[in-house]
């Protein structure tokens, strides 16, 4: 029997509160930041993030509904989830994913048509990320395409929030765009799906890990991390950034690095879930310093 403090806690679980903190908060601030190139208003830009937030929400139920049968086979605490255990039903699901989906757009409105528009646009992008017709996570390479796509869309947002240029603002953060792709995207939702390769084979989820396999998708973790550094020292360069700030950074990048080239290498023998989830943390830990330390380094202006 199903208590109701487990079904509000597995609706909770669906929601993601860590993906939606990172992700919507931690990575949306900081994105804020480099664009306004200052601090932003935080009273101002709180109804982006409720809306962000709710948008976020609504598409992580709906991709934990999608891939019930993948994580029905993972060996990890993913198995332990609300739908796969049942604590929570897939109507229930289906409910919190589209009442959540319908209240951000419902927000977005009063924002400005622009806004308004993309904000659909992302929760399309997003849906059919997860289902078909499209179902790109189920495809190799489509996947990585999805995200880069998904980066631009993101920006869009923001300048429309902002009601900026978005050609002249995207330009403007280039550097920083290019670290969010292959840094952010690229590089650590590979090293999840090496994290993830057994249980994404096993039912017959066919990722780009799956395509070429772990050992092969761990080197091109490896480099899309180290391209992804590289863009970061870029943007230190572009917004004259302290040297002190770019020793910070290397200070969190190398061991990273180091870390990532060591697992890979790990990998190239054997196939270890162990590894693998070693591999992802460090991307998602990593990911999280260095964007708190840009977001602090460019916001307080701790220039040359």
């Amino acid at each position: 029997m199903v208590t109701l403090k487990q079904r509000l806690y597995g609706h909770l679980i669906l929601a993601r509160p860590l993906q939606l903190f990172w992700l919507d908060i931690v990575a949306g601030l900081s994105a804020f930041v480099v664009l306004l190139q200052r601090f932003p208003d935080f009273s101002f830009i709180m109804i982006f993030f409720v809306i962000s937030i709710l948008a976020d929400a609504g598409t992580c139920t709906f991709n934990d509904i999608a891939d019930i049968e993948v994580d029905s086979k993972s060996i990890e605490s993913r198995r332990f989830r609300p739908l796969v255990v049942g604590t929570v039903s897939i109507r229930s699901a289906w409910i919190q994913g589209l009442l959540l989906s319908c209240l951000s757009v419902f927000l977005a409105f009063f924002i400005n048509p622009i806004f308004f528009l993309l904000t659909i646009l992302m929760l399309v992008w997003a849906f059919q990320y997860s289902f078909p017709p499209l179902r790109m996570a189920g495809h190799p390479y489509i996947s990585q395409v999805y995200w880069i796509v998904f980066v631009f869309l993101w920006i869009a947002l923001l300048t429309s929030f902002l009601e900026l240029p978005f050609i002249e603002s995207f330009f403007n953060i280039l550097p920083y765009t290019l670290y969010m792709i292959f840094y952010l995207c690229l590089g650590e939702t590979m090293a999840k799906d090496i994290r993830d390769w057994d249980n994404d084979k096993a039912a017959g989820k066919n990722t780009t890990t799956v395509a070429i396999g772990p050992a092969h998708a761990s080197n091109w973790s490896f480099i899309l991390g180290l391209i992804g550094c590289l863009a970061w020292l870029w943007t230190a360069i572009n917004y004259q950034l302290h040297f002190l700030v770019i020793i910070a950074f290397g200070a969190i990048a190398i061991p990273a690095l180091y870390l990532f080239y060591q697992y890979r290498s790990k990998l190239q023998v054997k196939y270890d879930k162990i590894v693998g989830r070693h591999f992802h943390v460090t991307y998602l830990l990593s990911m999280a310093l260095i964007t708190i330390l840009t977001t602090f380094a460019i916001g307080f202006r701790v220039i040359r």
